[in-house]
């Protein structure tokens, strides 16, 4: 049960997070576990609705929700069990199962209901780029095939899926050093900055919600998501239709851009910053060679997400805009 507390942030009570880590009660928040892995945010206002919708959508209470979900089948129908034992078993078959398609079932499942256990695959590390792939064949089960050669005593690995290191931190308890699929879901702050008449807008047109950055910047939804700010309604209309004309491009890039960084690079900056920067405070206060793994574990993600935020800034806004940015991100630093 220790390894699973000291990895899995589904078993980081609130009283375990204040006698390792620093608190955010200065700053608005209560834990230092990443936004979209605990819900909370240090640099953004949300009114009690919204604060309610981000704590209910966070990855954590996500998965807490499901394993409550079981724990009341299951208490049902055994009474004595305890929820500390349920919940130890509960997360080793979780970060153990594979996805099982049944193609004979005439009733659609839900994923968690194609999920199973396959013995000895289980034992496969995983990895963003896929050493081997896994396949399941009726006649011979699961098979294993490896996509390249690999030397005497080299580990061989499997990939999970296209996760970011926020899903891979809560689902299995690690984050990978080097991620090609890591992002950050930015739907509290861009929701936070617009009005419900925008947001009406985005979601007759299909663009509300899943907002994400990554290292090469903002995703298309939250593009268009901006341009709501930006443009007036027509021109909007264009942008989403792909009918706006190259002059009005270079002069809506320069807006928006700027928006993005107002509102999403350097409000999720700040975060970071300040989160590093407690992580700092409290590593000057701890006895030399007292190490924690859950504290190291959330401050390498978090110089993971303020990395993240400088590659989006450098790789996605126009050389003007980042020049007009750039006295911001050197004010600060760590």
């Amino acid at each position: 049960m220790e390894e699973l507390e000291e990895s899995m942030p589904l078993l980081w009570s609130p009283p375990t997070l204040d006698v390792e880590l620093p608190k955010f009660t200065a700053l608005g928040g209560s834990t230092p576990l990443p936004p979209e892995v605990g819900g909370l945010w240090m640099s953004v206002r949300l009114s009690t609705e919204q604060t309610k919708a981000a704590l209910s959508s966070c990855l954590r209470s996500k998965q807490e929700m499901k394993l409550q979900k079981d724990w009341m089948i299951v208490k049902s129908a055994l009474p004595h069990a305890t929820y500390k034992d349920y919940a130890y078993n509960w997360l080793i078959i979780n970060t153990r199962s594979l996805y099982y398609d049944l193609p004979t079932l005439l009733k659609p499942l839900t994923r968690e209901d194609h999920m199973c256990l396959c013995p000895f695959v289980d034992y496969f590390n995983h990895a963003d780029e896929e050493g081997c792939h896994v396949a399941f064949e009726e006649q011979s089960g699961f098979t294993v095939t490896s996509l390249r050669d690999y030397e005497c005593g080299e580990e061989l690995f499997v990939s999970y899926g296209p996760h970011p290191n926020d899903f891979l931190l809560v689902e299995y308890g690690f984050i990978l050093e080097t991620n090609k699929w890591d992002s950050l879901q930015i739907d509290a702050l861009i929701l936070s900055a617009i009005d419900d008449k925008a947001k009406e807008r985005l979601r007759d047109a299909g663009y509300l919600g899943e907002h994400s950055l990554s290292r090469e910047g903002v995703c298309h939804r939250t593009q268009v998501a901006v341009r709501t700010q930006t443009l007036n309604r027509r021109d909007w209309g264009h942008y989403v239709q792909g009918r706006a004309t190259s002059i009005e491009e270079v002069d809506d890039e320069k807006k928006a851009d700027a928006w993005i960084c107002r509102q999403i690079l350097m409000t999720y900056h700040n975060d970071a910053i300040h989160a590093l920067k407690l992580f700092r405070d409290s590593c000057v206060r701890r006895p030399a060679g007292v190490t924690d793994p859950i504290r190291s574990v959330l401050q390498t993600r978090w110089m993971q997400i303020e990395t993240m935020i400088r590659n989006a800034f450098n790789n996605s806004i126009n050389p003007e805009t980042r020049a007009d940015f750039s006295r911001l991100w050197t004010a600060d630093e760590v």
